[in-house]
């Protein structure tokens, strides 16, 4: 499939007076991510904190033993992944960002070259093993469960990801110089998506969500329709998500929550 082949539709999904913006909270983030809750989580190092839909304060994470944080998914708000790539460690956290279990150190499971990390609704979690270039889930048991094939029998030249996420049944593996590579539930490719340089992005059925050069764009990869969804402000955004009716615009200090007047 070639971009040149996608049907784009420009269209203005939020005009600026159709927001409601509910707080603006100053803080310093590196990793921004709301959950379906409309929950907000921002992670500078070290550090979690979440807030709730209207900016209000919940809980705070905080472990200086493991280095900073290398990639967390809250796809499910009840058991939070986090990934510690220079420690090769994973551990999870409740909804009160309180430490579930104990960590698990990858090493320990013969895994010392992992990439990327990120929850599965079988109850275990995906990792990228950069030694084989592939996708591995571990149970519950921290038993192998499926093993994809390698990247490098799909790609060619120098693929490194950063960004994974499970969602509906599908592993999304993005690759900033290729774009999103999906996996169905049993590992075996299924397609690429030729959305290139972006960190991340949020899945909804079939639809990728995510933010670029300053504009949030809504693709729907079976219908192959864009969408560009205008913004009520543009100024230093780092990321712009969307649950439900709402927006969140987040800067480097600070981020916003906008209600949308559904008419």
């Amino acid at each position: 499939m070639k971009i040149s082949y996608i049907l784009t539709v420009f269209f203005t999904l939020l005009f600026l007076n159709e927001y409601k913006l509910i707080k603006t909270v100053n803080i310093e983030g590196i990793f921004f991510k709301t959950d379906q809750l409309e929950n907000v989580y921002i992670v500078n190092n070290q550090n979690i904190v979440k807030f709730n839909n209207i900016g209000t304060k919940l809980f705070t994470y905080n472990n200086n033993y493991l280095g900073a944080i290398t990639y967390f998914d809250i796809s499910d708000p009840l058991r939070i992944l986090v990934f510690y790539k220079d420690f090769n460690q994973i551990l999870f956290l409740d909804n009160t960002l309180s430490i579930i279990g104990s960590p698990i150190l990858l090493d320990n499971l013969g895994y010392d070259q992992i990439e990327l990390a990120c929850s599965s609704n079988t109850g275990g979690f995906w990792i990228f093993n950069s030694q084989t270039n592939q996708l591995v889930l571990l149970d519950k048991n921290l038993q192998i469960k499926l093993q994809s094939v390698s990247i490098n029998s799909i790609l060619s030249g120098n693929n490194k990801p950063n960004y994974l996420i499970e969602k509906n049944d599908f592993i999304y593996l993005n690759i900033p110089e290729t774009g999103i590579i999906i996996f169905d539930k049993f590992g075996s490719y299924y397609k690429t998506l030729p959305i290139k340089n972006i960190n991340s992005f949020q899945v909804s059925e079939n639809k990728i969500t995510y933010f670029n050069n300053n504009k949030l764009i809504n693709f729907d990869f079976e219908l192959l329709i864009e969408k560009i969804i205008n913004l009520p402000d543009t100024i230093d955004i780092k990321n712009a998500l969307v649950e439900q009716n709402k927006l969140f615009l987040f800067k480097k200090n600070q981020f916003s929550i906008y209600q949308q007047n559904v008419k």
